[in-house]
């Protein structure tokens, strides 16, 4: 009976750490993105000219 319950609490641990892990990487990457994309502007005809 204990190995049992045991191995539940392993299985639902392991979920929940696989179901934090994914949602942290998902966030990371639109993190990315954004910052990507925010940064990613053009810049103006005279710093692009270093005149």
């Amino acid at each position: 009976m204990e190995d049992t319950k045991e191995s539940n609490v392993k299985t639902f641990c392991s979920k929940n750490i696989l179901a934090i892990l994914g949602f942290s990487s998902i966030i990371a990457v639109i993190a990315l993105l954004a910052v990507g994309l925010t940064q990613n502007k053009a810049l103006p005809e005279n710093v692009k000219d270093g005149k």
